[in-house]
This record gives structure tokens, sequence and C-alpha cells, in this order.
């Protein structure tokens, strides 16, 4: 499987359960399918410093950074709990989540 080498605004995809379909966005022909892991995936964007990473959400609780050149897993990031949504701030490069229950280590829930 080929990397995908362009920038956003890429189609962003189809997620089906736990796998990504990477759409063109000139012909709308498949250019790539890809396990994103086990769980379902609940949030896609690109990222907001390196558009050619992949940042995918899932019910089991992870953040995941997926490299489009290679495919690779760069990073997954463990939230705690099932994670419902991703945004991602284009201008100040936050990243917010849609949780049922998040805790801190202060104890604040």
């Amino acid at each position: 499987s080929s990397g995908i080498n362009a920038e956003w605004p890429l189609r962003p995809g189809i997620a089906v359960k736990s796998h990504l379909m990477v759409y063109s966005t000139r012909n709308a022909a498949l250019l790539h399918v890809q396990k994103l892991g086990s769980s379902e995936v609940t949030g896609l964007s690109p990222s907001p410093t390196n558009s050619q990473q992949l940042l995918v959400t899932s019910r089991d609780g992870s953040l995941s950074v997926w490299d489009m050149t290679d495919w690779t897993l760069m990073r997954t990031l463990s939230v705690g709990s099932s994670v419902s949504d991703l945004l991602v701030s284009r201008s100040n490069q936050n990243i917010f989540l849609v949780t049922r229950k998040c805790e801190f280590g202060n104890g604040v829930s």
C-alpha cells in the first residue's frame, strides 16, 4: 500500500468500524484502505501541526497518530474513557476530545 503524498484537503475518508478508506478528491478513486486498530473509530482529523499525520480516536479510549506517507502508527495515547468525538483547532493547535468521563491526576473528574 502506497502512502499519500498530498496536502489536505484530501477527502478525509470514511471510517468503517476499525478501517479507514481514503478517496481521491479528483476522481473519487479509492486510494488506500488502512486497519486503524481493533476498536471502532469515532473521529478522524489531519494533525494541526503536520499535514502528513492523521489523528484517530476510538471507542477504546485511544488517540492515535498515523503517518500517512507509509501508514505507520507513530504513537497512541490512552484517554482512559471511550472517545465519542474529536475536534482540532487549527488556530491554536489544540485537540478537543469528547469522552464520558475524564479523570485527572489531581482528583478532578
